[in-house]
């Protein structure tokens, strides 16, 4: 059987998104995902921007930026996902999902919340 870029891109995002949403390990998402596109998974421009995860609570509906889609924009998402938990050590109630729809000025506020004031300044 072969696989069209298109439904391998499709397995690729619904894949990573479970992985994150089921197990919560960041890391397992982002490595699938950095995979994919090493093994040459491009973005996919068929890519339909709404697609719903079967089997997660209350159907999540994940969207995906029509200027920006697959694997790359999930990768982005991912390594912000992974910035915030390990490195900033956001606590666990932040998923993936909520993280995609916050505006950035409010990521890079999580970012800065565990910075002290000193440091703040040599950052701006």
């Amino acid at each position: 059987m072969n696989l069209s870029t298109s439904q391998l891109t499709d397995w690729y995002l619904r894949r990573a998104i479970e992985i994150e949403s089921f197990s919560r390990i960041v890391d397992f998402s982002l490595e699938l995902v950095r995979l994919g596109l090493e093994r040459g998974v491009q973005v996919n421009t068929d890519f339909s921007p709404f697609f719903v995860v079967p089997g997660l609570c209350c159907s999540v509906v994940c969207a995906l930026s029509k200027t920006l889609q697959g694997l790359e924009l999930l990768y982005d998402d991912l390594e912000t996902m992974e910035t915030l938990v390990y490195e900033c050590n956001i606590d666990d109630s932040l998923t993936l999902e909520h993280l995609r729809e916050m505006p950035h000025s409010e990521k890079v506020a999580l970012m800065m919340n565990k910075v002290n004031q000193p440091q703040k300044l040599l950052y701006l």
